[in-house]
């Protein structure tokens, strides 16, 4: 049962296809883009906390 939940979660309806991740995933790059801000912007400030 899990195995088949699993497929039918990462499948791509239209190709068939494992899709884990696509192309462009806006909230996904803008979570990216926002860490990377707190991790240089670093513990000490506003940002990083």
């Amino acid at each position: 049962m899990l195995p088949a939940a699993l497929d039918w979660f990462f499948r791509d309806c239209n190709s068939g296809r494992i899709v884990v991740g696509q192309w462009p995933n806006t909230p996904l790059c803008l979570f990216g883009l926002l860490q990377a801000v707190a991790w240089i912007a670093g513990e000490d400030t506003a940002v990083g906390r």
